[in-house]
């Protein structure tokens, strides 16, 4: 009997004892940002291919987010001087900018700095104001500030090539009173807003003040729109 039992068990089929491996859970992020760099090195190759490269030609790049990263990321090799200008000092892994928002991640974990993108590559802190196409200049303001005391400064950056990737506004869709009076999450400092925005609700609904329908009015959150941003606040 016992031979028996030995036998059953060496032929019944065993089960792995070994766990499957984790999901990546930013494996969509890094996908995301590594198809981002290959189509900025495309693009990078493009421009190269419309004419010979000067030793000294220079590259303007307006803007710095997705577009603009992934194209400063690929370009000076060549010996070519390329200059971003842009008011924002950072580029913003925006996927991540709703868990920002509820403190899941911090702000720092989610920007890059615009300077350690491209070794190559020089960094404004403005504003581009417009682009004199006959001059082939690019009209830019900075905000100087000594002390409490700030002033704009207006100067002109020459170019031979300029790459306009400023990005887009948040729309509306023309929802009524959307742009009035709700909290929009496309920056860092939107983030802020309503993480700070959601613990005031929260503390005022914790006031021994107030009655059932007073808290739960307090507690009450209103998402409009169903696009990634929407969806992952929502979750």
């Amino acid at each position: 009997e016992i031979a028996r039992r030995n036998a059953a068990k060496a032929d019944a089929p065993r089960v792995p004892t070994t766990q499957p491996e984790p999901t990546d859970p930013l494996g969509f992020a890094s996908l995301l940002w590594e198809r981002t760099l290959q189509y900025g090195s495309k693009v990078a190759d493009s421009l190269s291919d419309e004419a010979p490269a000067k030793p000294t030609e220079d590259i303007v790049v307006l803007g710095s987010g997705w577009g603009a990263a992934a194209l400063v990321g690929a370009l000076g090799s060549n010996g070519e001087r390329v200059t971003v200008v842009s008011p924002r000092n950072y580029f913003l892994f925006t996927p991540m900018l709703a868990g920002a928002a509820v403190g899941t991640v911090e702000y720092r974990s989610i920007t890059q700095p615009v300077r350690s993108l491209n070794k190559h590559a020089a960094y404004v802190e403005a504003t581009a104001t417009a682009v004199d196409t006959e001059r082939k200049v690019v009209v830019c303001e900075a905000v100087v500030c000594e002390g409490s005391q700030c002033s704009i400064d207006e100067f002109e950056l020459p170019y031979d090539r300029v790459v306009i990737a400023v990005g887009a506004t948040t729309n509306t869709f023309g929802v009524p009173g959307v742009r009035e009076h709700c909290l929009f999450l496309k920056q860092i400092q939107d983030a802020d807003n309503l993480r700070k925005a959601l613990g005031n609700a929260f503390e005022r609904a914790s006031l021994p003040t107030l009655s059932a329908d007073e808290r739960r009015r307090a507690l009450s959150f209103c998402v409009v729109g169903a696009g990634p941003t929407g969806v992952e606040f929502c979750g």
